[in-house]
């Protein structure tokens, strides 16, 4: 028998790890290594020694002993359950009666996530925020490995790893569907009930029927169908980098927008809010004294602050701006207000909104080969058509801007 040095646990002699700890057995004193016979032998042999010197190194660190098993026996931990209570840290520590553990996780984390919010615009918090994840990740693998080995499971290093990329896979699964694959939510919650069906069924020795799986099913496809008709389902949010020229103070060109695209499935847009949308076409027409030229402002992808809703009258009287004769709050103004240099008035109609064109973006002009863009109303060019893009329909609007991603130094919230 092999005493495990870690644990004191009696191990047979074949065992090269611990059955209780999962730790590298050393050798018994004055006992000799086999010979190896090939290069893999002796790779494993040197591993095992490796790997056994750090053990040693690791259980001198006062903290682990937060990592031992819990000294008296335990019922059955579902490893699954334990992954997901792990998703609030650190619950799933909690269930497997770690509390020591639970504290110092909690304190780390947590401790972490309020110095990324207090530090929200420095330049170095990205690199804070991946550590977050990645400790997260590792959060949720220790609380699966740890109830695997509470239920006498053998569990090497190896398999560790692997589960903490296949986290890592999951999540940017998860988060994918989250994000791109709305209906598919519902298949996965039709997926998940029939598991823990299953799971009941199997416990209580019973099988289940056809006639679950059938209800299952339907009660699925029966929120499929109203979701999947929502407008722009298909996306709930999205992180959106701004790619076009915008000369304005609030927004510029390399910004990551965090763009809501489940804001307005029940609802419309309300005044002042930054919205995503496709601006309707118009003309940009540059007179000369011997020949002219037009081209089509075709932009796409644009963002601006909701400044008028159906039923209202807007009038830009340069500098100012009315709503229904009061002049409109500064909060209220559209991005790159200043661009407004000429008169006019709008009448927004039924199931539209008014969401000017303050700047003309790079790469938007159809026809235009090389040059910049003119500038909003800028001498010898006439804008045919653009307070008709001004008044925008409903169906162009895609989703609601919430705030600056990245860069940090630029964070803010619309």
């Amino acid at each position: 028998m092999k005493a495990c040095k870690i644990c004191g646990f009696h191990n047979p002699d074949e065992n090269t790890r611990c059955t209780r700890c999962q730790s590298v057995l050393q050798p018994e004193p004055g006992s000799a290594l086999p010979e190896p016979t090939s290069w893999a032998a002796l790779r494993e042999s040197v591993t095992a020694r490796i790997l056994g010197l750090a053990e040693q190194l690791w259980k001198r660190f006062p903290i682990s002993r937060f990592w031992e098993l819990p000294p008296r026996p335990l019922p059955y931990r579902y490893p699954w359950l334990a992954v997901w209570l792990s998703l609030l840290p650190p619950a799933g520590q909690l269930y497997n009666r770690q509390s020591r553990k639970a504290a110092f996780l909690g304190l780390v984390f947590w401790g972490g996530m309020w110095l990324a919010l207090f530090t929200l615009r420095a330049w170095w918090n990205n690199y804070l925020l991946v550590g977050l994840v990645v400790l997260w990740s590792t959060i949720v693998t220790d609380a699966f490995v740890t109830s695997v080995r509470i239920n006498g499971e053998r569990w090497s290093f190896r398999n560790t790893l692997a589960t903490w990329f296949a986290m890592i896979f999951y999540a940017g699964v998860l988060i994918t569907c989250l994000q791109f694959l709305l209906p598919t939510l519902f298949l996965g919650l039709a997926v998940l009930v029939l598991g823990v069906l299953t799971s009941l069924g199997l416990l209580r020795h019973r099988a289940i029927n056809w006639k679950t799986w059938l209800a299952v099913a339907g009660i699925a496809l029966l929120l499929l169908v109203p979701v999947a008709a929502l407008r722009g389902s298909g996306r709930v949010f999205a992180f959106v980098r701004v790619t076009k020229e915008l000369d304005r103070a609030e927004m510029r060109f390399g910004d990551t927008l965090l763009v809501w695209y489940g804001a307005y499935w029940f609802r419309e847009p309300k005044l002042g809010e930054v919205v995503h949308f496709d601006p309707p076409r118009f003309l940009m027409e540059r007179t000369g004294a011997l020949s002219s030229e037009t081209y089509i402002v075709n932009i796409q992808d644009y963002f601006q602050r909701v400044c008028g809703v159906p039923g209202d009258t807007i009038e830009i009287a340069p500098p100012l701006i009315l709503r229904n004769g009061q002049l409109l709050p500064r909060s209220d103004y559209p991005l790159g207000a200043e661009n407004l240099t000429a008169p006019f008035r709008f009448v927004i109609p039924e199931g539209h909104f008014f969401l000017p064109v303050t700047v003309i973006p790079r790469d938007t002009l159809v026809g235009m080969v090389a040059g910049q863009p003119p500038a909003l109303f800028q001498r010898g060019w006439i804008f045919k058509d653009w307070d008709r893009a001004c008044v925008v329909p409903r169906s162009a609007i895609m989703g609601k801007v919430l705030a600056i991603a990245n860069p940090p130094e630029r964070r803010r919230w619309f």
